[in-house]
């Protein structure tokens, strides 16, 4: 199958991170799941359009999806661990979902 790429990134990126972080948060009990989950649904659809309309309807900053402090849940996890993971994982995924949908910030 040939990877579909939107503005230099691929599907397969976005599909890939958008699982990663889902893990992530399903893990550590996040309230963020339903949205991730929905996009994973789209993107493994290939429906890209209601993907980028579910994250771009997502409020980032104070009190917003990334304002979080996810709790320590496994033996080799500290909390500064956690979080500096989850901050990692959601700033890539949000990086090439807005490179992705033309989104310039």
């Amino acid at each position: 199958m040939v990877d579909r790429y939107y503005n230099h990134v691929s599907h397969t990126m976005l599909l890939q991170s958008t699982v990663a972080l889902a893990k992530f948060v399903r893990e550590h009990d996040g309230v963020q799941l339903p949205v991730l989950e929905e996009i994973v649904a789209s993107l493994a659809a290939n429906d890209v359009r209601s993907a980028f309309k579910r994250f771009k309807s997502i409020h980032f900053g104070a009190y917003g999806f990334t304002d979080w402090f996810p709790p320590v849940k496994y033996p080799h996890e500290d909390a500064d661990y956690v979080q500096v993971v989850f901050e990692s994982l959601a700033e890539r995924w949000a990086r090439l979902m807005r490179t992705a949908s033309g989104e310039s910030n």
